[in-house]
């Protein structure tokens, strides 16, 4: 009876019958949507969250100079540098101590290193997953030559050795363009039958060869003898931006021009600027950083009580330190700035957008933990080569740890940066990276960033032991920590970052974006 009741009371008002199911349908409809707009919502928030993480980096502010990090006075505080004050007392000539100390005091030109301690503070820290560590060797190859933006920064691998007949020495006047002091001359060296023992042969095309011949001139800013007192030391002058000007000024060095017979052979050591707007001194003798290794002009015969130089005089006993010093040389220009990372993501100019991946991937944790055979490039060394993803780049990896820091590198600019001993590994090609910023760098970015001869490998190849890395400073460009969950990442800005400041760091921390997701997420 009620059910033929209500039936027949709806056929009675068909409107509000029509009207009743209509918003039932739209309740329904609407208690679905949310559902599946949650569910939704929900699936990409945990995508979301499992692709954000938080990655930061420290510092104890920009260095103490005055100056700024002018290029060759990095390499001058560095105490394997024979330049360096802790070195330069033993060179023969007086020097000034005191302004030594005051010039190239070594916190001036080097960012303060981050000390054991601190480092286990801060992956002791709330929310701290893991600690990026990275360390940078020499990295040898056969095929390939160096890249470097020689007009930038100064060519520490732009060294020659060769042999050549001096065809004629003369002096010229003093010209401010060429680098000569006021009132000393500059002698020129007409040299021809030259011989390349280390350098690029490149170097040799000077542009305006004809009008010489077949004979390269090399400049040399020098002084009269008797050298004035006050400029008889120990010296190292550049300019950083074009060509090194002037070497050394001592009386050895002035007695060997003097000594030089035309039609002589001679074996030369010194630097180059082949992209210096300088032609004039294209070529310069002598560089302080091979001071006591091999004299920068040498006659041959040589001083050997040989009669008649063998042709093979190279493989005598005497000429020992010339074999290194050419070796050395010539693996420079075919040195790359290997960098053993176990994450590139965590790497600052990474997450600052400013390093961008042009083609393939970055390295990953996976790569480091399962051994993989892979490397990383720059863009313009694969353009320049003309490399692919998929090609393979053979290394002799260096055992000797560098500092990073553009402009330098891993090159062997002094004798003690030379590795001991070198490990074969061949690596197939990932990714290949362009920094964007390159071009806009300020001086404490070259602390940070890489240079197109940079080469990123796993980890897991670094060719040091545990106990050879017992003790190795860490300098801020080559560490990072990691908050590993997105979830963590607002706590830790409040709680952590606090801490670390109250230590004295200035930090460098990026969410990627997440704390703006999760808000709109919240609301």
């Amino acid at each position: 009876m009620r059910l033929m009741l209500t039936i027949k009371i709806m056929l009675r008002s068909p409107l509000k019958t029509l009207l009743t199911f209509a918003l039932l349908i739209a309740a329904s409809f609407m208690l679905v949507y949310s559902a599946a707009d949650y569910a939704l919502t929900a699936r990409e928030y945990r995508r979301a969250y499992g692709r954000y993480r938080g990655i930061g980096s420290v510092e104890y502010g920009p260095g103490e100079s005055i100056f700024g990090p002018f290029y060759p006075y990095f390499l001058l505080t560095d105490p394997r540098s024979p330049v360096s004050p802790e070195r330069i007392k033993d060179y023969d000539k007086p020097i000034n101590e005191k302004w030594l100390e005051e010039k190239y005091h070594y916190e001036r030109f080097h960012q303060k290193s981050i000390s054991a301690s601190v480092m286990d503070e801060m992956a002791s820290l709330p929310y701290v997953t893991s600690m990026g560590r990275r360390y940078m060797t020499a990295g040898v190859s056969e095929d390939y030559y160096r890249m470097e933006n020689y007009e930038e920064h100064f060519n520490y691998p732009g060294r020659f050795v060769f042999e050549a007949t001096l065809n004629e020495l003369y002096k010229s006047s003093p010209d401010a363009s060429s680098g000569g002091w006021p009132n000393q001359p500059v002698r020129v060296l007409l040299l021809e039958d030259i011989e390349m023992l280390a350098g690029n042969t490149e170097w040799l095309e000077i542009p305006e060869l004809p009008k010489y011949g077949d004979m390269r001139r090399v400049a040399i800013g020098t002084f009269d003898l008797p050298i004035p007192e006050y400029l008889d030391s120990a010296y190292y002058c550049t300019d950083i931006s074009r060509v090194v000007v002037v070497s050394r000024f001592n009386r050895c060095y002035m007695e060997q021009l003097e000594s030089m017979v035309p039609g002589n052979r001679y074996v030369f050591v010194g630097r180059v600027e082949p992209y210096s707007w300088i032609g004039f001194e294209h070529f310069c003798i002598g560089d302080d950083m091979l001071y006591n290794w091999w004299p920068y002009i040498y006659p041959i015969p040589l001083d050997t009580g040989i009669a008649e130089l063998p042709e093979n005089y190279l493989e005598l006993d005497e000429c020992a330190p010339l074999r290194e010093l050419i070796q050395i040389t010539n693996d420079d220009l075919h040195t790359f700035d290997v960098v053993y990372t176990d994450d590139m993501g965590a790497i600052r100019r990474v997450t600052e957008e400013k390093i961008l991946v042009t083609e393939g991937r970055l390295l990953t944790p996976e790569d480091s933990r399962n051994g993989n055979r892979v490397c990383v490039i720059s863009d313009a060394f694969m353009k320049a080569n003309d490399l692919s993803l998929g090609d393979k780049l053979s290394l002799r990896l260096g055992n000797e740890l560098f500092e990073q820091y553009v402009p330098l590198g891993a090159v062997a600019s002094a004798r003690e940066r030379y590795a001991d001993t070198f490990v074969e590994e061949e690596f197939e090609i990932v990714g290949a990276y362009v920094d964007i910023n390159a071009w806009k760098m300020r001086d404490a970015d070259l602390y940070w960033a890489y240079s197109d001869s940079t080469v990123f490998v796993p980890l897991s190849f670094l060719p040091l032991s545990e106990s050879e890395l017992e003790g190795h400073e860490f300098k801020p460009g080559e560490i990072s920590f990691v908050v590993g969950e997105a979830k963590n990442i607002r706590a830790f800005t409040e709680e952590c970052i606090p801490k670390l400041e109250e230590m004295g760091l200035t930090i460098f921390f990026t969410d990627g974006g997440w704390l703006g997701i999760e808000e709109k997420f919240i609301r």
